[in-house]
């Protein structure tokens, strides 16, 4: 188990052939200064790849323009009734669905349904998720940082793909570069097919405030 981010670039090095250890991503030594320079774009590149199960958060998004009688500039793209905020820990924005729209859940738990359709655009230099849903959920991929809540098999997989990018940095080795590279890909698709397919399941432990608690109740099975 994987019980820091020094661990994880220790573990890199050592798949990577580099002999050196780090006691931090801070120290003075070309190692820690490879293992930070693309620790985290590597960490989030891979969150990205699929809707890992132990990152996967739901989020009730705050409205932030509704489009009125003409479209402005400061409001939703063309075609949207609704721009929210975009989640500040979301590294993969994966369905949206409409609150109260019971159907639309359960259609998403039995996996017929993907949610309604959204776009992700910049209003004052920040992103914005655009719907036509009312009162929009996110379920999205989160920015975890902290290794000791990934899975195991993210972890061999993030090991990898570290090693794979401070290898010829380190020990000018193409050869070794492509062997990590091709691994990080191998186990990443593993990861993928193990444990993105949990990406849904946790909406059948709705949260208390999505679980509104009115007529739509009633058909939730």
């Amino acid at each position: 188990m994987l019980v820091s981010e020094t661990d994880v670039c220790n573990q890199a090095l050592g798949a990577a052939l580099v002999r050196s250890q780090i006691s931090s991503m801070d120290d003075a030594t070309t190692a820690a200064r490879s293992c930070k320079l693309y620790y985290a774009t590597t960490r989030d590149e891979l969150l990205s790849e699929a809707p890992w199960g132990f990152a996967q958060k739901w989020r009730l998004l705050g409205l932030k323009a509704q489009q009125g009688d003409a479209w402005s500039e400061s409001g939703p793209s063309p075609g949207f009734q609704f721009q929210y905020e975009y989640p500040p820990d979301c590294v993969r924005l994966n369905l949206i669905l409409p609150r109260v729209n019971f159907e639309m859940l359960r259609s998403v738990i039995e996996r017929k349904s993907a949610g309604v359709v959204f776009e992700v655009s910049s209003n004052g230099g920040e992103n914005r998720v655009n719907t036509n849903a009312e009162q929009a959920v996110a379920g999205y991929t989160e920015r975890i940082t902290d290794p000791t809540r990934w899975s195991t098999q993210f972890g061999t997989a993030m090991v990898a793909r570290l090693s794979y990018r401070v290898s010829v940095p380190l020990s000018g080795d193409k050869q070794m570069a492509a062997s990590n590279f091709q691994l990080s890909n191998m186990l990443a698709a593993k990861a993928r097919e193990g444990d993105g397919n949990e990406g849904l399941t946790v909406i059948d432990h709705l949260p208390d405030w999505l679980a509104i608690r009115d007529s739509y109740f009633t058909d939730w099975p």
